[in-house]
């Protein structure tokens, strides 16, 4: 597995606006099957959600779901990477950076991924 690139095996790009409420994430999430999701301003990435920030950043801390907005959550700079390099590339960046989760990106600089460490790539399911 280690020597595949990772447009093999990220998931699918899920986005929602930073204005959108954690609970209209956590929905979208679970209806996409994915423990992440891309935070969009139109077209500009401005983060990345996860099932962990839900958690260590609202649930833990009792925010209100309805109320709470996902920039208030959210990682606001999100490592990015070639989707033309392997998984072992990947990880390596991962334990540098010290993040669990990578957004792909093609030659042209389009998002067309994320990769995590957690077994979560389409191959996975």
């Amino acid at each position: 597995m280690n020597a595949q690139r990772l447009r093999e095996v990220m998931q699918p790009v899920v986005s929602i606006g930073p204005n959108e409420s954690i609970r209209a994430a956590a929905k979208r999430m679970i209806e996409a099957d994915v423990p992440a999701i891309l935070v969009m301003d139109e077209d500009r990435i401005v983060g990345l959600l996860s099932y962990r920030d839900l958690v260590a950043k609202a649930i833990a801390q009792s925010l209100p779901a309805d109320l709470t907005k996902v920039f208030e959550v959210m990682n606001n700079q999100p490592v990015r990477i070639s989707d033309d390099r392997n998984v072992a590339n990947a990880l390596l960046v991962m334990q540098i950076r010290k993040v669990n989760r990578l957004v792909v990106q093609n030659f042209s600089g389009q998002v067309v991924g994320i990769f995590c460490d957690c077994g979560c790539g389409r191959d996975s399911k």
